[in-house]
């Protein structure tokens, strides 16, 4: 997994290099909405010493990208680093960005309703039981549940867009492309949310499989 201290700025937001001012502060209201040590959906899953981490990269990565100053200097040592090519700042115009973690997403009614049915099937949530109840949860682990609901990658994307590269770096258990954990611990929740299934038992039992992998 990649070190929190080894994202450049624009990873941290979750946003691209050509990244407007305002998608530069949605997203970072965003983050915060999410890892503030007031937030009851995430509140049990991070350390005291975690959220302090990232709320402060945050901040940081916040504090120079919103300031043209900054930026411009920031974004000359990410391209003399071989970070970042000058074509990566060049403005996309037609494309409407969104967050990788956004509560204000259009929800579809029978499409919600759909993958619920998918979800509650017998034989589903005798998985679910099953793969709960370990210690420890792989990425395969995942994966048999989404493919035994039928529900594929794009779905879950839909709803959380959380990148497709990183769910299947999740299923596929591939420890190297995996983010820092305290934001793989935030994937992971939409993850387990999407599937009905218990963010804290999914995180717990994943951390403690890479862990020993």
């Amino acid at each position: 997994m990649k070190p929190i201290d080894d994202y450049t700025h624009y990873e941290t937001l979750e946003v691209r290099p050509n990244a407007s001012f305002s998608d530069i502060r949605e997203a970072y209201k965003e983050i915060l909405s999410i890892y503030d040590a007031e937030s009851l959906s995430t509140y049990s899953l991070f350390t005291p010493l975690e959220r302090k981490a990232i709320l402060a990269k945050v901040e940081t990565a916040f504090q120079i990208l919103s300031d043209t100053e900054k930026r411009n200097t920031y974004d000359k040592s990410l391209i003399a680093s071989g970070r970042l090519t000058p074509e990566m700042l060049i403005p996309d115009k037609t494309r409407t960005p969104v967050p990788v973690f956004h509560t204000d997403l259009p929800k579809n009614c029978h499409s919600d309703k759909r993958i619920k049915e998918k979800i509650n099937d017998n034989q589903v949530q005798i998985l679910i039981e099953k793969i709960q109840s370990k210690g420890i949860i792989s990425g395969q682990d995942l994966k048999s549940i989404r493919t035994a609901a039928k529900i594929n990658l794009l779905d879950i994307f839909e709803a959380s867009r959380i990148s497709v590269n990183i769910l299947e770096a999740i299923e596929g258990n591939f420890k190297h492309q995996l983010p820092a954990p305290i934001y793989l611990k935030g994937f992971l929740k939409s993850y387990a949310e999407f599937l009905g299934l218990m963010p804290e038992k999914i995180i717990s039992g994943y951390m403690e499989y890479l862990s020993h992998s």
